[in-house]
């Protein structure tokens, strides 16, 4: 018998797993690597919407303070309540997106900030002595219609 004889197996099995245990390393990179790509997407996107979300924050908190101080310029030029409202009323030809009901004495505005979404202000200022704007609602709205999608994949038999 010749001793000198290697096995197949000897060799073959531990090229086999090192081989296989490389494919499964070049697996796991590769998916390691699209994974964050989608994170890094991801968070471009979130760093978008956050910056535009902060700019309008930004903007709506000048309007209200723009708002508030017309509230008391006009507080103090009208003496009486149905003068205040009348001053009051005549905010949208400074300010088209803002609304005052004189009833509810709430001004209201918003500062779109994307697409379809925008940010909605309430505004509370009663006609008082002291002339205190209170903010009633300060949310994220959207903008757009909203369609649902009403179709149900139902299985019908066959159409024979």
């Amino acid at each position: 018998m010749n001793k000198n004889r290697t096995s197949f197996l000897s060799v073959g099995i531990p090229s086999m797993c090192t081989i296989f245990s490389v494919l499964c390393l070049v697996i796991l990179a590769l998916l390691t690597l699209n994974t964050s790509e989608q994170d890094l997407q991801t968070s471009r996107i979130a760093l978008e919407q956050t910056t535009a979300y902060y700019t309008a924050c930004s903007a709506a908190s000048s309007k209200y303070q723009e708002l508030t101080a017309y509230a008391q310029q006009a507080f103090t030029d009208g003496q009486k309540q149905q003068t205040y409202n009348t001053l009051m009323s005549s905010v949208t030809q400074q300010y088209p997106d803002a609304r005052w009901d004189p009833k509810t004495q709430i001004l209201s505005f918003t500062v779109d900030f994307a697409e379809k979404q925008a940010i909605y202000v309430e505004i509370n200022i009663p006609y008082s002595s002291d002339l205190i704007p209170e903010i009633l609602t300060w949310k994220t709205i959207s903008t757009a219609a909203w369609n649902p999608d009403t179709r149900q994949p139902v299985y019908k038999g066959d159409s024979k």
